[in-house]
């Protein structure tokens, strides 16, 4: 077998692998994936095409994050519409593939308020990844302000579904603003009183406006 015919069987097996995996067994089958990279990728998308509901459809997803590129795009955009666990993988993995194909789903699923919290959050912040500030960076402001004396305006302005608790939307905002602005946290935590988010929010969008 040729060296090609041998990566090819690599991605196959370690691809069938992920799909068929149960969650406990999820973290051990993920370094089989990352190491035939690219070759995985089509045996991804082709397993989460015929078996949407596989064991371990979620992982495959999160997957093709890490080893996929523009040709998964149409299938992650496709699973924003699943349950919440599968949609908030294909936000996370639409905005690691870097590609400007994934733009416009995730600005859908960003803005769609019939969307859950949390996949919104995770597209915002997908979008911020991409460089599209303009949309990400409201939507991130109100998720950080949710829960906070600003949250039945903020809720009503970009229609969020009010919750009792926001720290995973809220780490999961603040992890991008630091891989966007070189690190930084502008003194933001998920658990923050509220003044300490307002005035962290503050200092982030004037980082951004003079940039």
């Amino acid at each position: 077998m040729t060296l090609m015919g041998c990566a090819g069987a690599d991605g196959r097996a370690a691809a069938t692998a992920r799909l068929q995996a149960t969650p406990d067994q999820w973290d051990a089958a993920l370094p089989a994936v990352l190491t035939a990279g690219s070759s995985a990728a089509p045996h991804l998308i082709a397993g989460l095409e015929t078996t949407p509901e596989a064991p371990g459809a979620q992982a495959a997803t999160f997957a093709l994050g890490r080893v996929g590129d523009v040709a998964a795009v149409p299938l992650l955009a496709a699973r924003l519409n699943r349950a919440e666990d599968h949609a908030y993988e294909a936000a996370i993995a639409l905005g690691r593939l870097g590609e400007a194909a994934a733009l416009e789903p995730l600005r859908a699923a960003a803005t769609d308020r019939s969307q859950t919290p949390r996949v919104r959050a995770a597209a915002a912040c997908s979008l911020l990844d991409l460089g599209d500030v303009g949309t990400a960076m409201p939507l991130l402001q109100a998720v950080l302000l949710l829960g906070t004396p600003h949250d039945r305006q903020l809720a009503a302005q970009h229609g969020f579904v009010r919750q009792d608790r926001w720290a995973l939307e809220r780490w999961l905002a603040i992890e991008a603003i630091a891989r966007n602005s070189g690190g930084e946290r502008f003194g933001l935590d998920p658990d923050a009183p509220w003044p300490q988010l307002r005035d962290g929010v503050a200092r982030w969008v004037e980082f951004v406006r003079s940039r």
